[in-house]
């Protein structure tokens, strides 16, 4: 039987987070059109999206394909900022990629579109005249700009050229966007906003009324069960995401935590680390999956992608979050109110604005990035110390509403029914050419 909403779903291929939010928001599209199919285009993260969509998929209702969909930032593997020079060669000639983008897709399949910073995807479906909705926490012809402003990065006229170019093209595809939500301004910043209206003067641009999901299937002894942790105490989870930024970090900080056993036995103190795969085997890192350390240090342990779900499943039963202000983490840090410090990536301009609007709003604080480089155990154990400082953050975010996917997918599920009504009964409004 033809299912009643045939959703596609298309996350950007930066990291983890475009993913998972997106996720809140599929999940309960089909929630609240339980006959209806989502497909999810996402190259990158193809096998992580397939965990996060695991049961849907078993049960025949949601599909995984593996399409690029163009713009990923390439990090420099030395010092883990972002590279220009190699973000021009990962994502090439952009303009040209996006204008074969899905070519072999067929566009009849598709009742409504559903992307997370995926500007070609928004042309796509302008092209095919399918109904989009776009969320994002920034604006990649924004952020790319920022980027460029800041960089440090010795650049040729050619590269300088390019990278304009590249910035110029995504702004076009930008312009196709019709109906866009963004996050609350501690996640997208007001600057983001102020692009949006720029570039696509014609889209409804709103606001979510607080930040996606909020809730966890899983007991606390699931979770303690899921880091390895036997004994009692306080868990800190320290999660700096897939970026190299963290790498060189990540290999001063597990030796020192291996090392402390005593004293985290002292404070009672569980530490979960999340460690990259492409660092997994360095001989600093590779000590945690070693079982005669893991016996001498029970206390910490390093952990990998919730499977079925995402980190919302573990949060709410964490003491402290320590990591980088991207918006996945910072929205699902939030809704599970839990509290979060955070770590400066200077190279990463979006990631740096949402910080900044998140110390602004009293809902993180800043690890001292000298203290973290000199002594990265005390840095962090003065972190979890702070323990008022952190009931604090934890009640402000108690302020701001969770679930707000519910109430997004109604306003979806409104527009699309109005969409389709009227274009049953009179001429849609012409769209500019693509």
């Amino acid at each position: 039987m033809k299912p009643t909403l045939r959703i596609l779903a298309v996350p950007n291929e930066d990291g983890f987070g475009p993913s998972a939010l997106l996720s809140y928001v599929v999940k309960e599209l089909l929630a609240q059109q339980p006959d209806s199919h989502a497909t999810i285009w996402n190259r990158s993260r193809a096998d992580y999206n397939r965990s996060l969509y695991r049961d849907l998929v078993a049960g025949g209702r949601a599909n995984v394909e593996p399409v690029n969909n163009l713009i990923q930032l390439a990090k420099d593997a030395s010092t883990g900022e972002v590279s220009i020079a190699g973000t021009l060669a990962s994502i090439g000639d952009y303009r040209a990629a996006s204008e074969r983008y899905a070519v072999s897709a067929r566009p009849g399949d598709f009742d409504l579109v559903v992307e997370f910073g995926v500007p070609a995807v928004a042309r796509w479906a302008a092209k095919h005249d399918i109904p989009c909705v776009s969320i994002c926490d920034h604006a990649w012809g924004r952020t790319l700009e920022m980027i460029f402003a800041n960089t440090k990065e010795p650049l040729t006229v050619r590269q300088r050229t390019q990278w304009r170019s590249l910035i110029a093209a995504i702004r076009r595809d930008e312009s196709f966007t019709r109906k866009l939500f963004l996050f609350p301004e501690f996640i997208s910043p007001p600057l983001f906003r102020v692009h949006w209206q720029g570039v696509a003067p014609r889209a409804v641009v709103r606001r979510f009324s607080g930040v996606l999901g909020g809730a966890s299937s899983w007991s606390e002894q699931k979770t303690r069960e899921y880091l390895g942790f036997a004994r009692p105490g306080r868990i800190v989870i320290i999660q700096g995401g897939d970026t190299p930024a963290w790498d060189a970090m990540l290999q001063r900080l597990v030796p020192a935590f291996l090392d402390a056993s005593t004293k985290l036995e002292a404070q009672r103190l569980n530490v979960a680390i999340y460690v990259p795969r492409r660092i997994a085997a360095h001989s600093a890192i590779a000590r945690l999956s070693d079982p005669a350390v893991a016996r001498r240090c029970p206390r910490v342990r390093a952990f990998a992608p919730v499977p079925g779900g995402t980190t919302q499943e573990l949060f709410p039963h964490v003491n402290l979050l320590v990591t980088r202000a991207g918006g996945g983490t910072v929205n699902d840090a939030i809704a599970c109110r839990t509290p979060f410090v955070c770590v400066h990536e200077r190279s990463q301009s979006q990631v740096e604005a949402t910080l900044a609007t998140c110390v602004r709003h009293g809902l993180t604080r800043v690890v001292d990035g000298e203290a973290l480089e000199a002594d990265p155990l005390r840095a962090i154990l003065a972190e979890v110390s702070r323990a008022r400082d952190n009931r604090r953050m934890a009640l402000a975010m108690k302020a701001i509403s969770n679930h707000a996917e519910r109430e997004l997918v109604r306003e979806i599920l409104r527009g699309f029914m109005a969409q389709r009504i009227s274009s049953g009964v009179c001429r849609r409004t012409p769209r500019p050419s693509a």
